[in-house]
């Protein structure tokens, strides 16, 4: 048992390192110009800075709309930015090196995932195979090398791992393993709308596994732990959900944007030709090889009879089948009316979101057939031969591919990277409140602000904290070069100032009363932030209690039956 959990240990690194090596080989040739680089990296300099701060969720990014800021961790995902500036803070590192060492992290992650996912049904070399496969999916090195999808990309690396939990075990109840509700919560606190698809596709999935096996009780488990992650990443997805209303977030009125966004449209793409034809290649490699993979795989287990009918491979097999040919499905026109009328879908806006999902059942269905060709001798030679000829070119072509999409938008240094941060983090973002004006159209103004004779001082700018001295005889109102947004307050000598917002600009106005005071200015907690971490603290301290529990009652439950063995060994017993 030892010698075996090792052997599975470097195979299992081994995938992680060759998967790391494919995936980001590239990048010997320099940082690729992505189209969301600057958002990424902006973001990430700006939670870096605001730990060196102190704040331990940074929520308010100072730098944004040239300084005048955003809250965009109240919106987006925190996840992966957290990873990035963590480790670059650990390892001394920039905005730079913490973002692609999170991306190498993360992607190593999704190797161990999908070789621990796939070895469980074909061994370990089929493991090693799908972890090979699923770092040369066409989609993710677009993800990388063009679109800057980098959210995406670390919420995918976690879907292998998600598909492990789903997937009820021989040996133990039946129904997802405890970890099931704490990885949806990481995919959502990573990547929200890949958190939306995936909680499609394991509802279709539920309906399917129920027509086919039966397992109500199963479904409920499911359902509660999709449930249970949403508690569990409340602390983001409660304040995100409430306060959307006072942000002005581009296409975030669910208008029909996925009605252009299909794979294997004729018309109505908003896509050039050549754009159009990339996406469709990514999702036509994929689908082949997932189709001719469950075809091998179903005449497999027609030939072996009711071996291959029950248990753990039909499961396994139920489940990649599903959520490859449901994301093969929703990504296409046909499923049109599907995004129309599920809820929050429409809101995800982009169907081709679904080659993610795609790609890994892919991964993990073809290396699971070349398994079953190389062992399965009763299937035909000839057809065997054919259909790994098949795998193969498609491989190559996959490969001439990734090659092509690595270098499609060029170039730049790693030194030039670095020096573009500061750029980056002073662009104008998504998250704008509600009534203020684009940076880009206020002209010129100072940090503090306000009528003569008012006199003022910056003793401190932080990103959530700012400390002011202020000389007001008569009292004055002072404006800060800081959007207005619900959580900013102002004191003065301990008690609270009353803020306004500047129709003009959008900018925070205090209402300084007349004397010399000091003011400090913080970006911080509102009762329903409050109620999102208290949410996610209390689902983790359950799902903690539940783990314990779980331990115990397995503990309790195998010393019977150890003793009873035992008994039975014993001379005369």
């Amino acid at each position: 048992m030892i010698e075996r959990r090792r052997r599975e240990a470097l195979f299992a690194a081994a995938a992680a390192v060759a998967s790391v090596v494919i995936l980001f080989g590239p990048l010997s040739g320099g940082i690729p110009k992505a189209y969301d680089l600057p958002d990424h990296l902006g973001s990430t300099e700006q939670v870096l800075r605001g730990f060196r701060e102190g704040a331990l969720y940074p929520r308010w990014l100072a730098d944004f709309h040239d300084g005048w800021g955003e809250p965009t961790l109240l919106f987006y995902p925190p996840g992966l930015y957290f990873v990035a500036a963590g480790l670059a803070a650990i390892f001394g590192g920039d905005a730079l090196t913490g973002l692609f060492a999170a991306l190498v992290a993360f992607a190593a992650i999704g190797a161990v995932g999908i070789f621990r996912f796939t070895r469980r049904r074909a061994g370990v070399w089929a493991g090693l195979l799908a972890s090979l496969l699923f770092a040369g999916v066409p989609y993710r090195f677009f993800e990388i090398y063009a679109a800057g999808l980098y959210s995406a990309f670390a919420a995918g690396c976690l879907i292998p791992w998600a598909l492990d939990a789903l997937l009820p075990r021989e040996g133990r109840s039946s129904g997802p393993s405890r970890a099931w509700p704490l990885l949806f919560a990481l995919i959502v606190l990573t990547n929200l709308p890949t958190g939306v698809l995936f909680a499609y596709l394991v509802g279709l999935w539920l309906i399917v596994r129920i027509a086919l096996e039966r397992r109500v009780g199963d479904a409920a488990r499911v359902a509660g732990g999709l449930l249970w992650g949403c508690l569990l990443a409340g602390v983001y997805l409660l304040p995100a959900v409430a306060e959307m209303r006072s942000v002005a977030v581009p296409f975030s009125d669910g208008a029909p944007l996925y009605r252009s966004n299909f794979l294997f449209q004729p018309s109505g793409s908003w896509m050039s030709e050549g754009l159009k034809s990339t996406f469709d290649r990514m999702g036509l490699f994929a689908a082949a090889g997932l189709l001719l993979a469950l075809a091998i795989l179903a005449a497999a287990a027609r030939r072996a009879g009711d071996r291959a009918s029950s248990g753990e491979e039909r499961s396994w097999r139920i489940l990649v089948s599903s959520f490859g040919l449901l994301s093969l499905f929703l990504l296409s026109p046909l499923s049109a009316p599907v995004w129309r009328f599920f809820p929050f879908l429409r809101r995800v806006n982009i169907p081709w979101r679904f080659l993610e999902p795609l790609g890994a059942a892919a991964a993990c269905a073809v290396a699971a057939a070349v398994a079953t060709l190389l062992a399965d001798r009763r299937l035909s030679r000839g057809l065997a031969a054919a259909a790994a000829v098949f795998f193969l070119a498609l491989v190559l072509l996959c490969a001439a591919f990734d090659a092509s999409v690595s270098r499609v938008n060029g170039r730049m240094t790693a030194a030039e990277g670095r020096s573009a941060v500061d750029r980056f983090s002073h662009k104008e973002m998504f998250f704008l409140p509600k009534g203020a004006r684009r940076s880009s159209e206020i002209p010129p103004v100072p940090r503090l602000a306000c009528d003569r004779p008012c006199r003022t001082e910056v003793v401190s700018w932080r990103a959530e904290r700012r400390v002011f001295r202020v000389f007001a005889p008569t009292g004055a109102g002072m404006r800060v070069r800081t959007y207005a947004f619900r959580g900013w307050r102002a004191t003065a000598e301990g008690r609270s100032l009353r803020l306004e917002t500047e129709a003009a600009t959008g900018a925070i106005v205090i209402d300084v009363p007349p004397g010399e005071h000091r003011i400090e200015l913080d970006f911080g907690t509102t009762p329903l932030r409050a109620a999102g971490a208290l949410c996610s603290g209390l689902a983790l301290l359950a799902w903690l209690l539940a783990g314990r529990y779980r331990r115990v009652s397995t503990a309790e439950d195998a010393a019977p039956a150890a003793l009873s063995t035992g008994a039975e060994r014993e001379p005369g017993a």
